[in-house]
């Protein structure tokens, strides 16, 4: 009977020590994560453009996504606090996202590159990205602005190629050769007529609150199209850029004779009124008050009244200056991957490591 006694008590001691020992190993686990990672999306008024987060369950590897549904290239500009947390390509092999999230950080629109996803009545092109925290107290967002110049370079671009008889752009595969992205914009900034045509094709998107205005712009536009088309020193310029954007799919012979031709018809009148529909239609889609806006934040898990607040991000990885956006009001929801587009007007997520 003693002996029993003395072997239920060893055995109970073992047990102790096993839960002890439990114990102070998940002590220094939960010490090293004294932090969680919040997502939010705000002035996401199209349903065709959305951002979710993916997995916010690794502060050193947050994976979110950006949807973008529209007919409209959008510049992708950085602001973070501390400096220098940017995000960069989750995959490697993601071809689309290493191509366009460069030097340059743009979200294609559809229809432009053969890698649309989604179903024929909701096609999308992605963006999956990823970001770093290192600690408590850190902020990182991403302001997406389709007034940008870059983003409205390329769709001054494939408006050319409509009015050039290119029914359908999915062919500007030439974007995705190596450099082939840096290459266009060194080309485009050498052409005056369509730099012009940039910026005032700009001015009419953004001009929807009269019908004078957009019509202003409109014939601002066709003035530049045709001394574009027509200035014979930037005729073979342009064609070697439009040629490159196709991904040299057509005899470059093709392409300029195209060019020439089409600037030595009447098309003035024709196009300040398709320019003026475009950019009445499409512009009132992008017309609103601030740019959409995504923030991702390292919370400490310390109780509110200990926290300090994150500081007002001061660095910013843009080609060109953008606006100062405010957030909005946000709202929560479960940050889980999606694989349909889902309208994302104001949405936050959160989920501890």
């Amino acid at each position: 009977m003693r002996y029993n006694l003395a072997l239920r008590a060893l055995l109970a001691l073992c047990a102790l020590l096993v839960m002890a020992e439990s114990f102070l190993i998940m002590m220094p686990a939960r010490a090293a994560n004294p932090y969680h990672i919040t997502f939010s999306t705000s002035n996401f008024a199209l349903q065709t453009l959305s951002a979710s987060a993916n997995d916010l369950s690794n502060s050193g590897h947050v994976l979110f996504t950006l949807q973008n549904g529209t007919q409209f290239w959008y510049s992708i500009a950085v602001q973070s606090s501390p400096a220098g947390i940017t995000p960069t390509p989750a995959l490697a092999s993601d071809l689309v996202a290493t191509t366009f999230y460069g030097a340059v950080p743009l979200l294609p629109p559809i229809g432009v590159i053969p890698f649309d996803q989604g179903t024929s009545s909701a096609r999308y092109e992605t963006l999956r990205l990823a970001l770093a925290f290192s600690g408590p107290v850190q902020q990182v967002q991403l302001q997406l602005n389709p007034f940008e110049s870059h983003a409205v370079t390329l769709d001054v671009l494939t408006l050319l190629l409509q009015l050039l008889g290119y029914k359908s752009a999915s062919g500007q595969i030439g974007l995705l050769t190596p450099g082939g992205l840096k290459l266009l914009f060194d080309d485009a900034s050498a052409l005056q007529d369509l730099t012009s045509l940039v910026n005032d094709y700009t001015q009419a998107l953004q001009s929807q609150s009269t019908s004078s205005s957009a019509l202003t712009a409109a014939f601002a536009c066709a003035k530049d199209v045709a001394a574009l088309l027509t200035n014979s020193s930037e005729q073979r310029t342009l064609a070697d850029l439009l040629w490159k954007l196709l991904g040299k799919t057509i005899p470059s012979t093709v392409m300029l004779k195209t060019v020439a031709n089409f600037a030595g018809g009447q098309f003035s009148l024709g196009i300040e009124e398709f320019i003026m529909d475009e950019a009445t239609l499409l512009g009132t889609m992008l017309f609103q008050q601030s740019n959409p806006l995504v923030t991702l934040q390292s919370v400490s898990n310390a109780p509110a009244s200990q926290t300090p607040s994150p500081s007002t991000p001061t660095s910013m990885s843009s080609p060109t200056t953008l606006p100062t956006v405010s957030p909005g009001t946000i709202s929560t929801i479960t940050a889980t991957p999606t694989s349909s587009l889902s309208p994302t007007p104001t949405a936050s997520s959160t989920r501890h490591p």
